[in-house]
């Protein structure tokens, strides 16, 4: 190839089949006058020289012109001559935008809208999918074992969603009959908007038919007088 002075392709060229191109040359008074005078984008002077933008950048570099960060527009003003070029440009494209009256009514609908039991349902055991690793905690694996060794094979732990009491998920259920044990946090459970909620699903429970027991965190420390109170509970 050399003996005939002929051209020697790179493996990439010799891989895509092409022969390689003559590079683009840019000016730097070219530059100067589209990237600062003008204000215009390297992407956009990339589109119209037909080549990538990091091209542009490289040059810009090379001929020590500064490179505008990707914020350099947030801080400055647009002139009136742009903002009726954008204007123009988005008045052809799909969408349309809201009046406030709109907004406001669009606002209450939703702020006002009542899903039924089913949709929530789903909505929680879609989410449980999504999060697989969800299990007992520490305190309600405890008192798992604990139920396990009071009452064998009685209670099991359906606290990821295997059981739904319309729209409330039961820690423990009793598989012989409608019982229901919760296991509350000492802090969450003592919020004021989260008590608001207990005391929903207490009428729920109650309007199902279950037997409710509700067992605190701080509860299990003392075993002895726990399992005093399963027992009362289990009667």
């Amino acid at each position: 190839m050399r003996l005939y002075n002929l051209k020697i392709r790179t493996c990439t060229e010799a891989q895509l089949g092409q022969t390689p191109k003559n590079k683009l040359y840019i000016s730097k008074s070219f530059l100067e006058k589209e990237y600062i005078q003008h204000q215009r984008y390297a992407t956009d002077i990339a589109n119209q020289l037909g080549c990538c933008s990091l091209t542009i950048n490289n040059y810009l570099r090379s001929y020590d012109i500064p490179v505008r960060s990707s914020g350099y527009w947030k801080n400055k003003k647009r002139s009136q001559a742009y903002k009726n070029k954008v204007k123009e440009t988005m008045k052809g494209r799909p969408g349309k935008s809201h009046t406030i009256a709109t907004k406001l009514k669009l606002k209450k609908t939703h702020l006002g809208m009542k899903y039924s039991n089913e949709v929530i349902v789903r909505r929680m055991r879609k989410v449980f999918k999504a999060n697989k690793s969800k299990g007992p905690n520490k305190p309600e694996m405890k008192l798992s074992n604990l139920l396990a060794c009071t009452f064998p094979k009685e209670y099991r732990y359906v606290g990821n969603y295997k059981v739904m009491i319309e729209r409330y998920c039961p820690d423990f259920v009793s598989i012989q009959g409608k019982k229901v044990i919760e296991l509350f946090g000492n802090y969450w459970h003592t919020r004021l908007e989260v008590v608001k909620r207990d005391k929903r699903r207490r009428r729920v429970y109650k309007s199902c038919g279950y037997k409710l027991l509700i067992v605190w965190e701080s509860e299990l420390q003392n075993v002895p007088k726990l399992v005093s109170k399963l027992t009362k509970f289990n009667i």
